[in-house]
């Protein structure tokens, strides 16, 4: 260590690189990066866990690591160092990951003379321990920039920098320490754990009402409350399906110019946490599949199997992706009738697949103009080129049209006469939804389309104007 820290006219500084420099758990997301590339790891991750944490981090992290690039570092603490470095202080990067990596993430920024391994920085603490207090002249002083009770422990003869200390800590280590500086940098707040868990996402799971509505059983209390059950269990599988999507998808957001902004992307939400909340929140669904019965229970374990599938695989798979989208907005209404006990018929099942392709081709679309208006080829994380966009747009656009043919051979099939007084009426329904998909993908072709079509829809005042026409053409055929 004495090799590596060098006396000076001023004080060398230790930097913490995990949790400090860089907020994120680097050891978290290689086990992503590592579960997106071969999901069958998982098989493996007991008898890893059985060798200790030292192994894990040394396994994982030789097998994949996130680009130093792209990773959330302290722009506060950074700007710090290089004001630091300027005035000619010895920079030492401190880390318990890989000193190849480490070096790696060094050599990124710049700043640092040195890398240095936490295990040498707790040896050289002990030794300090035991030699005492006739040592001191032969020491060499250092400022450990560090934050967590954990690294504080290795500070009992030296300054400290601290970095977003927990408050209310912080009067206690006031006076057990000498501090040199405080960097408070911005941090998330409980609205990030709410964007997490994608609570304006729940309003896709209202389909699970459409069996209700399409079957004229509204009225039908034990019925609705039924349905609202299965909207609460979809939305909380849903959530837990979306934390997973986002923690494997966490190096593509980083290059996305508006996905980077995701909890998870800017560590504002730790990557443990959401580990955690996965099962909590797929568990709550099935507790409450249970007042449902067995057949809403395999449609929610398909879905949950689905979606887990298309995060891991499928999403990487030109047009396979958007199909899957399509059949899991679909197998929402399926879950509706499950929960009521009414088999959706055959043209509301076709409707929606038509209709919903072509929502899925939508965002890919939008997807595609981002990239290519960000100077990139090629789709993060999906099979797609920027070559591909024309041939999305067109079979997007063709879909949409067919749902409206569906929906003009339902009104002259036998079941709406069943439903409504009079069936013609609906005819009106086929310019509305004809002109509603039309301007959604001209909205598309101009760049103006949000990430999301459905959520699009949902805030539009002409859509929602749209809607309401909708439904009182529906009115009137009753």
């Amino acid at each position: 260590m004495h090799s590596i820290i060098k006396e000076g006219n001023q004080t060398p500084l230790l930097v913490r690189n995990e949790g400090v420099l860089v907020k994120t758990d680097i050891v978290w997301e290689s086990f992503y990066l590592l579960l997106k590339r071969n999901p069958l790891i998982l098989l493996w991750l007991p008898l890893w866990l059985l060798r200790g944490k030292a192994f894990i981090t040394q396994h994982v992290i030789g097998r994949a690591t996130p680009d130093v690039a792209y990773l959330p570092y302290n722009r506060q603490l950074i700007n710090y160092l290089q004001e630091q470095r300027r005035t000619g202080r010895q920079l030492v990067l401190v880390t318990s990951l890989p000193e190849g990596y480490a070096r790696q993430i060094a050599n990124h920024l710049g700043i640092f003379d040195s890398v240095l391994s936490r295990k040498d920085l707790i040896g050289r603490n002990k030794a300090e321990k035991a030699q005492g207090e006739a040592a001191d002249s032969d020491k060499v002083n250092v400022v450990y920039a560090c934050r967590d009770e954990e690294d504080l422990s290795l500070c009992e003869n030296w300054p400290v920098l601290l970095v977003n200390p927990d408050p209310k800590k912080l009067g206690a280590i006031r006076n057990k320490y000498a501090i040199e500086q405080i960097l408070i940098s911005e941090n998330g707040d409980w609205f990030d754990y709410v964007r997490v868990i994608r609570s304006h996402q729940w309003l896709k799971n209202l389909l699970v009402f459409v069996p209700l509505v399409t079957s004229h059983q509204i009225s039908d209390s034990t019925l609705v409350l039924r349905a609202m059950i299965a909207f609460v269990a979809f939305s909380l599988c849903a959530s837990g399906v979306y934390i997973l999507n986002d923690l494997l998808d966490i190096p593509a957001d980083r290059r996305h110019p508006t996905k980077c902004n995701r909890p998870f992307a800017k560590a504002t939400v730790p990557i443990r946490t959401g580990t955690m909340l996965i099962p909590v929140l797929a568990l709550s669904a099935f507790g409450f599949g249970l007042f449902l019965g067995t057949s809403f229970l395999y449609v929610l374990a398909g879905y949950l199997l689905a979606t887990t599938v298309y995060s891991c695989w499928l999403k990487k798979i030109a047009l396979i992706d958007v199909v899957t989208l399509a059949f899991l907005y679909t197998i929402r209404i399926f879950a509706g009738g499950a929960a009521v006990a009414i088999v959706p018929s055959f043209w509301l099942l076709s409707f929606s697949m038509f209709i919903f392709f072509s929502l899925a081709l939508m965002k890919r679309s939008t997807d595609l103009q981002q990239a290519d208006t960000h100077g990139r080829n090629i789709l993060d994380g999906r099979g797609y080129t920027i070559d591909d966009a024309a041939f999305v747009q067109v079979c997007g656009i063709s879909s949409g049209y067919l749902s409206v043919l569906v929906l003009a051979l339902y009104i002259n099939s036998e079941n709406v006469r069943l439903l409504y007084t009079h069936p013609r009426v609906i005819w009106l329904l086929c310019p509305v939804l004809l002109y509603w998909i039309s301007r959604v993908w001209l909205i598309t072709g101009r760049g103006q389309m949000h990430d999301d079509p459905l959520l699009f829809a949902i805030d539009d005042r002409v859509s929602q104007g749209l809607a309401v026409l909708g439904m009182f053409i529906l009115w009137l055929a009753t």
